[in-house]
């Protein structure tokens, strides 16, 4: 594959009584891939196929060795209901296998970048849909992945939390963290180099 973090082709899935196939796509480092179609086209289903939450029916896909992947969709925040926001973004930290002497310093890192840190102490249910959406995304991105996965990530994030999303990416992809974002907001990453995938 190259430098290329993942590369998929002749991808088949089904849903229901139809057979969804997908168009060959590759991710480099650093690349924003943004994935559009109408509801039902099947965006949430490539993501899962590509960050390997789900098997396809046909095809291939190859990911670089030891890839460390981050993860957000939005039909589940993905949070402990028992841990805070800090221990929540922690234990996304620790299950990608992300380890060494600076994990602290990530994860405070992350908590002031999406402007979490003034409720870092907070349980998930004390918290409005919003905040609940940044702290998913926070534990999406923590630690510097090679790739990162979000599924509608704007949805519930106000105008302000959606400009702090943005630079969040960007600030990532200048350290070559790829991104494959589903998304029905025509505004989000408006302004901002990206090849998309029409599904």
């Amino acid at each position: 594959m190259g430098a290329k973090l993942l590369h998929a082709t002749g991808l088949e899935r089904k849903l229901g009584e139809r057979t969804m196939r997908y168009p060959e796509l590759s991710v480099s480092p650093g690349n924003l891939m943004l994935i559009k179609g109408a509801n039902g086209s099947g965006k949430s289903t490539l993501l899962r196929m590509l960050c390997g939450v789900l098997a396809p029916c046909r095809g291939v896909i190859q990911r670089k060795k030891d890839i460390r992947i981050g993860v957000h969709f939005v039909t589940s925040h993905g949070l402990s209901p028992s841990l805070s926001v800090k221990e929540n973004i922690c234990y996304s930290y620790a299950l990608r296998g992300f380890d060494g002497p600076n994990w602290r310093q990530d994860v405070s890192a992350i908590l002031v970048a999406m402007q979490l840190d003034d409720i870092k102490h907070k349980l998930p249910f004390s918290l409005s849909s919003g905040q609940r959406q940044r702290v998913s995304l926070a534990a999406a991105m923590v630690g510097t992945p090679d790739l990162v996965v979000l599924d509608e990530p704007s949805v519930t994030l106000d105008t302000e939390a959606r400009r702090v999303l943005e630079e969040n990416v960007a600030r990532l992809r200048q350290r070559n963290t790829a991104f494959l974002v589903s998304s029905h907001d025509a505004l989000l990453f408006e302004n901002v180099p990206a090849s998309t995938l029409n599904l």
